[in-house]
């Protein structure tokens, strides 16, 4: 064999399995996972949600004590005076993402406020209450695991929450007013992730807790199902529960809020 026989020869050898490997392949084979780690930016957003949760838990204000146990169905079945009384709300999320590292952000936030008239012959008066809430959340993420059709995130950041109470009571020609709550942040660390099950559908899920902060501890849970349409688009609903468990000074608020919720995202 001559001198070029053999160097097309072992050229052949080189080439040939790599070649057949390839031939091999399906053409809708995934790009490797680190491919897919070293794209550039990307952005989802969920411009706003809705999370109607109901209320359980004990509540310590105006140096009096409360246990308050409102549920999903008691908003609905009050739906218009709900309305009515809602003065604020906002509930949105997003996340920029780059490679294995992302920065998310989650804002829960509503205001409400009602009016309440009092007596008899002798003696009348009137209260107005207020009551607003908001949570929002920055985290760092970083992707663990991702495949064609699974991904799980590790997510670590803060929560800053804050409550507040207002109380303007009016005993014939007294007035009389009164406000409690507080704000705080808390650290949080979860998992969150996502499974295509299907063309189009999809599970995800998120599982937040949260110590050693301005709150004794909280948690913050969620499971969605979803559909994604070609152009980004995806729309999804399930559950959510929330709770946090806060004392200080005359102030408390222990309540656990769950209820469904559902949304649209986009993603660029």
């Amino acid at each position: 064999m001559s001198r070029l026989a053999r160097t097309l020869y072992f050229i052949g050898l080189l080439v040939a399995p790599g070649a057949a490997v390839a031939a091999d392949l399906p053409a809708s084979q995934p790009a490797p996972t680190e491919a897919r780690f070293a794209s550039g930016w990307t952005f989802s957003i969920d411009p706003i949600y809705g999370w109607i949760p109901g209320f359980k838990g004990d509540v310590s204000v105006f140096g009096n004590d409360a246990h308050i146990d409102v549920t999903t169905l008691d908003i609905l079945d009050n739906l218009g005076p709900f309305l009515r009384a809602l003065d604020g709300y906002y509930m949105g999320s997003g996340e920029w993402r780059s490679g294995r590292y992302g920065l998310g952000y989650d804002i829960v936030h509503f205001s409400v406020s009602g009016t309440r008239d009092f007596g008899n012959r002798i003696l009348t008066g009137s209260a107005d209450l207020g009551f607003s809430l908001t949570m929002a959340t920055l985290t760092g993420n970083y992707r663990a695991f991702e495949s064609a059709k699974a991904y799980a995130d590790i997510v670590a950041g803060v929560r800053y929450t804050k409550v507040n109470i207002d109380l303007d009571l009016t005993v014939g020609p007294v007035p009389a007013a009164a406000s409690g709550g507080d704000d705080w942040f808390d650290p949080v660390l979860g998992i969150r992730g996502r499974y295509d099950f299907a063309d189009h559908w999809y599970v995800k899920g998120q599982a937040l807790g949260g110590a050693l902060g301005g709150s004794d501890y909280l948690y913050d849970l969620s499971g969605l199902v979803g559909y994604s349409w070609s152009n980004g688009v995806e729309a999804y609903a399930g559950w959510r529960a929330a709770h946090t468990s806060y004392d200080k000074d005359d102030f408390t608020w222990d309540v656990t809020m769950t209820g469904p919720m559902l949304g649209l995202s986009y993603n660029f």
